[in-house]
């Protein structure tokens, strides 16, 4: 599950290990700093060499496919997002391109982009092979 103002994903998965995370464009105002902290040197390095206004989306891609697929693993933010290689597209391909703890993760683990809501950056992780089906469902109070 996550969550980020009135948004809101659940993943359900069968036979599958699975993590989802979602973010708005603008919610964290310290984003450079925690991309500091929190990016691997490969991704220090590219990230550079966007403009800012490209690296404000990068950012929040980056940061949801970590948090999607440490939850997947079921170890979350203290797994050390620095040790994960995601990819960084100002567009909306994601993927695991390293894992320090886990070298071999990247032949088992796929992760998407997801169409959360405008303004928004998401990302389904899972282990396997393949695109599962997903079906997404929106609810309105």
């Amino acid at each position: 599950m996550s969550h980020s103002g009135e948004i809101a994903l659940i993943c359900v998965s069968k036979g599958r290990h699975t993590g989802i995370d979602v973010n708005h464009l603008g919610r964290t105002t310290g984003w450079k700093a925690v991309a500091k902290r929190t990016f691997s040197d490969a991704e220090q390095a590219s990230f550079a060499s966007y403009s800012e206004s490209e690296q404000e989306r990068i950012f929040y891609s980056v940061w949801s496919q970590k948090e999607a697929y440490t939850k997947a693993i079921g170890d979350g933010f203290s797994y050390g997002f620095q040790n994960i290689t995601v990819a960084i597209d100002p567009g909306s391909r994601m993927g695991l391109v390293a894992d320090d703890k886990c070298p071999g993760a990247i032949d088992g683990w796929q992760i998407f982009a997801i169409d959360a809501a405008p303004g928004c950056v998401a990302a389904l992780a899972y282990d396997g092979v393949g695109k599962p089906s997903i079906r997404q469902w929106d609810f309105v109070a």
